[in-house]
């Protein structure tokens, strides 16, 4: 008996005094904080319409995170109205009734508990004629929609903006973004839409605002074709619409440009606030000789091999502003080297090392000697950035990065300040050792790495206003 009364206590020594229990974690955190966590962990998803997504699973938590969530309304702005992505169990292409009203029901609670924050919204209009409810009840909310994500499919969907337009009223006084996907075009009947500055569309989307539309003057930021198709087989340049373009980035020329009648401008159309270019895959000689730049300041091509003739004419018009400069893809080493020399303030020269795959020219190395030979072409370099992605064999002696850094290293004054050599992570303690040793010679104002291609993004570090700009833009 003594002996289970000293387990006993023993027993009762161990469990910790109810006063001394520790909460858990999430306890510890004032609400304001939980919200931030929340908001954090829910960026980038967009809601669908069923009662499985995140923002549902941590309300059945606990009453904690319940009430934090509902009274966050942060979470609930960024919404997608597709009835296409409910994850339908029947094999029907279009939603059932049953399948409708659960959808509008937990669509309002979406908007409902937004509260009047501003809406991030993606609608598919595919089912639009049929389930016009989706629609309208979005379109009630149009003074709060700032960004909209529109893949407009259906036949009928043209058609169902106008009717929803004419019942319920016109005008997003709010809407900032936009991006179209699909044939019929519905911009027109968001207009006027005064905050609009930024329109991202697709390869077939059609121009169907007429050209005196305050719309066009106010995009500053455009990512498209630079060409959009009409019925009657013409094919016009939509830039010369904008001419308060500040970022471009060309994705295309449009449908079926081979078998269209191009209406394009008599002279170069000017845009004097446009300061960043990407020109895609595409043909540029077609759209660049219509581009008159004076303010440039980034350009950053992916081009085809016949597309580098264009860049460089086009630099002799517009690259006396210019400081970065990133080229990829196919260009001949003497071409680059020709454009380069177009380019009298460049501060930052990005080049991928990796042979065309369409005629093996590339920066091949040909094109480090070319301007180690002649480093005042770069005088005002501040930052070199070479990706190579293969693994090129070459003697550390003869390496043609480290060929060029010294190059400009002599120059004086000294304004290189970074150089990097950026390559697969199997390579980078090669390359670091390489850099490290053959390096010793150049002065220490000049920092030298190797870094890990899989973890750095050259383009969203150095072409930051795109990528700021369009990171949604992926569908």
């Amino acid at each position: 008996m003594d002996s289970c009364t000293e387990a006993s206590k023993i027993r009762n020594n161990k469990q910790p005094d109810s006063a001394t229990v520790s909460l858990p974690v999430q306890r510890t955190f004032p609400p304001e904080i939980l919200g931030i966590i929340f908001h954090y962990y829910m960026q980038g998803v967009r809601l669908r319409l069923n009662y499985r997504e995140p923002v549902w699973v941590l309300t059945r938590v606990c009453h904690l995170w319940r009430g934090v969530a509902f009274d966050n309304w942060l979470l609930w702005t960024r919404i997608d109205a597709s009835l296409s992505r409910i994850g339908s169990k029947s094999n029907a292409l279009l939603p059932t009734p049953s399948e409708t009203d659960r959808c509008l029901s937990i669509l309002k609670r979406y908007l409902e508990y937004s509260r009047k924050a501003p809406l991030d919204i993606y609608v598919d209009l595919e089912h639009c004629d049929v389930c016009p409810v989706i629609l309208r009840t979005l379109w009630e909310h149009r003074p709060r929609w700032q960004k909209a994500y529109v893949a407009d499919y259906g036949i009928d969907a043209s058609q169902a903006c106008r009717d929803v337009r004419g019942q319920l009223g016109y005008g997003m006084p709010n809407l900032q973004y936009i991006q179209l996907l699909g044939a019929p075009d519905v911009l027109a009947h968001m207009c006027p839409a005064p905050a609009l500055r930024t329109l991202v569309v697709g390869a077939d989307f059609r121009g169907n605002l007429p050209n005196d539309n305050p719309v066009w003057s106010q995009i500053t930021c455009y990512s498209g074709p630079a060409f959009f198709n009409s019925h009657d087989r013409r094919s016009t340049f939509i830039l010369a619409r904008m001419p308060n373009l500040e970022i471009c980035d060309i994705t295309g020329v449009g449908r079926q440009l081979a078998y269209a009648v191009i209406l394009a401008p008599r002279a170069r159309c000017k845009f004097h606030r446009l300061q960043v270019l990407r020109l895609g895959r595409s043909q540029c000689d077609v759209y660049l000789p219509l581009i008159d730049a004076p303010r440039l300041r980034k350009l950053d091509c992916r081009q085809d091999t016949m597309g580098y003739s264009a860049v460089h004419s086009f630099l002799r018009q517009c690259g006396s502003s210019l400081s970065l400069l990133s080229v990829k893809y196919g260009v001949d080493d003497k071409r680059l080297y020709e454009i380069i020399q177009q380019v009298p303030t460049l501060h930052t020269l990005i080049l991928h090392d990796e042979a065309s795959r369409e005629n093996e020219y590339a920066c091949s190395g040909d094109i480090f000697a070319l301007l180690a030979s002649n480093p005042k072409a770069l005088s005002d370099l501040a930052v070199l950035k070479v990706e190579r992605l293969r693994e090129r064999y070459n003697k550390p002696a003869s390496d043609s990065f480290v060929v060029l850094v010294r190059s400009l290293a002599t120059l004086y004054p000294l304004r290189l300040q970074t150089a990097a050599l950026c390559v697969p992570s199997d390579d980078i303690e090669k390359v670091s050792h390489l850099l490290r040793d053959e390096c010793t010679c150049i002065p220490s104002a000049v920092h030298i790495k190797a870094r890990d291609l899989s973890k750095n993004s050259l383009d969203e570090e150095d072409m930051g206003e795109v990528y700021s700009v369009f990171a949604d833009s992926r569908w």
